[in-house]
């Protein structure tokens, strides 16, 4: 059986230490086949693209919650 992880912080600081063991290994052995990792402000954002850009089974969703604006320009949102 295969699962799809639909909302998962993988970026989040407390997977600093670990994270990429275990997303190379664990979650594709357990079998989570897909993974969408949700950005809720610039930073998260940008590392959930880079986390999809680095394993092809992980998914970026990208979005800053409403009290995040703090670091949002218009030149933050055309770089990205």
């Amino acid at each position: 059986m295969n699962y799809f992880d639909s909302h998962a912080h993988y970026d989040d600081k407390r997977f600093k230490q670990d994270r990429e063991e275990l997303l190379r290994e664990l979650l594709p052995s357990c079998g989570v086949s897909n993974v969408i990792n949700v950005g809720c402000d610039v930073k998260s954002s940008e590392m959930s693209i880079h986390l999809a850009e680095k394993y092809d089974y992980i998914y970026a969703a990208v979005g800053v919650h409403p009290h995040e604006l703090y670091d949002m320009s218009s030149q933050t949102i055309s770089e990205n």
